[in-house]
């Protein structure tokens, strides 16, 4: 009897292992990854800009970073990747002279966040706009 129990105390704690293993990989799959893979690319683009300048390709690559998995959930210096973005168009549209589209983008994401640190990114870019 006592060997049959522990058998079973065995089957049963392999199963729990087993099922907290795929919980783990899930959530690396569903979460980390797609983090990773979107920083990765906001840091190419952003490298591409500093070596070629070229404002229409980094502010289309920020676009697109925009409808990656992961955007919702991942936070960058705790700030809310969403608005990381926003504040790097911010920043791209001032820099290439489009000082009109930057103010309102500023103006549009301002209302909309609630996170301090975006706030106080977007106060040193309206600081900067002519």
């Amino acid at each position: 009897k006592e060997y049959r129990r522990q058998r079973q105390m065995c089957i049963r704690d392999r199963a729990l292992i087993v099922l907290t293993l795929v919980g783990f990989i899930a959530c690396i799959v569903i979460y980390v990854i797609p983090i990773r893979r979107l920083a990765a690319r906001i840091d190419k683009a952003a490298f591409q800009y500093q070596l070629t300048h070229d404002g229409e390709a980094y502010l289309a690559e920020l676009e697109e970073c925009r409808k990656m998995p992961g955007v919702k959930r991942a936070a960058f210096y705790d700030v809310p990747a969403k608005d990381y973005l926003e504040v790097l168009k911010i920043r791209a549209l001032r820099e290439m002279g489009r000082t009109a589209e930057s103010r309102a983008l500023l103006e549009t994401v301002k209302k909309e966040t609630a996170n301090d640190l975006t706030r106080q990114a977007l106060k040193t870019e309206e600081e900067q706009l002519p």
